[in-house]
């Protein structure tokens, strides 16, 4: 035991050297790994920002058509109702109006990536607190009320238009059932009925409350698109 006591003495420069040598290469192998992981990670976070920032370009284009389509629907209304109250408006502008009258575009949300970061804990990697505020924000709220809004219009569609009861004005002679034309001066007929009318200029009033909500979830949208495009540059 002195014996090794003594020749501790004599070398505890080497062992100390030896002790330090293997702390800072575990230390260093452990920041190495940490970098590793950290660099990984932000790397996933950026491409899952890059499929966040498609899926923004896809409601953009989807804002717009459902923008563009709720003001040409309630242009198609208001020329329809005035052929209903003109006499002697030509049946080629009821039919146009009225079948143009007729359509509108569904909203699909996409935001698969979005809850793909969300489930893997990816978001609290995103240092702009500005930036993960809008997005989250534009998730669990604008997301939702497109669609809410978009559903109101379907559910309006099939109580106003959908409701207006145009079987008198189809013409059986020389027919196919897949293709029942339709007598549009009958149609004018039945549009011209109060209660029909009122279902018309109703659907309409919900064509102006979508356009009028429109212009701040397509601003919110560029918004967004904006901000991840310049963090995303950093």
């Amino acid at each position: 035991m002195k014996k090794i006591f003594q020749t501790f003495f004599e070398k505890w420069p080497e062992y100390l050297l030896e002790i330090l040598v293997i702390t800072i290469g575990i230390l260093g192998a452990f920041t190495l790994n940490n970098w590793k992981e950290r660099s990984n990670t932000q790397e996933q976070v950026r491409r899952s920002l890059q499929n966040v920032i498609s899926e923004l370009e896809d409601d953009s284009v989807q804002f717009h058509y459902q923008q563009e389509s709720s003001s040409q629907t309630l242009e198609n209304l208001r020329n329809l109702l005035d052929v209903v109250l003109n006499p002697n408006s030509s049946t080629d502008s009821m039919e146009y109006f009225y079948h143009k009258s007729r359509s509108f575009i569904l909203y699909v949300p996409q935001n698969s990536s979005f809850q793909s970061m969300n489930q893997l804990g990816l978001l609290q990697y995103i240092s702009n607190p500005d930036l993960l505020y809008q997005i989250q924000n534009y998730y669990t709220f604008t997301q939702p009320n497109v669609k809410i809004l978009r559903d109101i219009e379907e559910q309006r569609f099939k109580e106003n238009m959908n409701t207006i009861n145009t079987d008198p004005a189809i013409i059986m002679k020389e027919a196919g059932w897949d293709d029942l034309p339709l007598d549009y001066n009958e149609v004018k007929s039945i549009l011209q009925k109060p209660e029909n009318f009122r279902k018309v200029y109703r659907y309409g009033k919900i064509q102006e409350y979508l356009i009028s909500r429109s212009e701040g979830y397509v601003s919110t949208n560029a918004e967004l698109l904006a901000m991840l495009r310049s963090y995303l540059k950093e």
